[in-house]
């Protein structure tokens, strides 16, 4: 390994799923250390994609791996990551790869769900949209999933992280759910309270730091 730098992409990829199947961390990592170095053509999802196959059996080595990686890196995984640590409400891990930088994708509508679903997670979600917006701001998807599980608390979080609520209506005449008058009412004064207070120069009222559109 320390001569070669020529190794197949491939390759290596199986190596490493190898590792990951006999449960050898120290190797995982090993060869995630000098995959870079020996892989002329390494895809950027590469480390993301590995720590989302150790998710299945060796969640010890999928941790490992997004604890090693880098913001570029987890930035590059995909967005499944999130749905799966979601899927365990492992608070931690979900909270480093938001502050990583990774993307909730177009399913991010299915990690908010899982997360606001019965409402006893719906704090993980909040804490997480608190960090980083990492929901696309034209996903009418992912505010319809809260809307739909009445997560008022982290519908408003994405209104002030970007999501247009005008828009939001015309989108859901097409995917109509009732009985949520309620919610939907409260985001609508909410939605006016930012707008006048956008008007008026003045910072929102509900309004959390630390949040960018990502």
């Amino acid at each position: 390994m320390q001569d070669r730098c020529n190794i197949d992409y491939a390759a290596y990829c199986n190596a490493c799923k190898r590792a990951i199947n006999i449960n050898d961390p120290e190797k995982v990592i090993f060869l995630m250390v000098r995959a870079q170095a020996s892989v002329p053509q390494l895809e950027p999802s590469f480390f993301g994609e590995m720590a989302s196959y150790a998710y299945l059996d060796h969640r010890f080595i999928a941790r490992e791996i997004i604890r090693r990686c880098g913001e570029e890196q987890i930035a590059a995984a995909p967005p499944r990551l999130l749905e799966q640590f979601a899927a365990d409400q492992d608070f931690r891990t979900l909270s480093a790869l938001v502050e990583k930088g990774i993307s909730g994708g177009p399913n991010a509508w299915r990690t908010l769900h899982m997360l606001t679903c019965g409402g006893h997670d719906s704090w993980i979600a909040e804490a997480l949209l608190k960090k980083r917006m990492w929901v696309e701001a034209d996903d009418y998807n992912a505010l319809h999933a809260c809307v739909q599980n009445d997560a008022v608390d982290v519908c408003k979080l994405l209104l002030e992280g970007g999501v247009d609520f005008d828009i939001y209506q015309q989108w859901a005449k097409n995917h109509p759910c009732g009985g949520h008058e309620e919610t939907v009412q409260a985001l609508a004064d909410h939605w006016v309270e930012l707008q006048a207070a956008q008007e008026q120069g003045e910072q929102a009222p509900s309004q959390t730091g630390g949040m960018s559109l990502g």
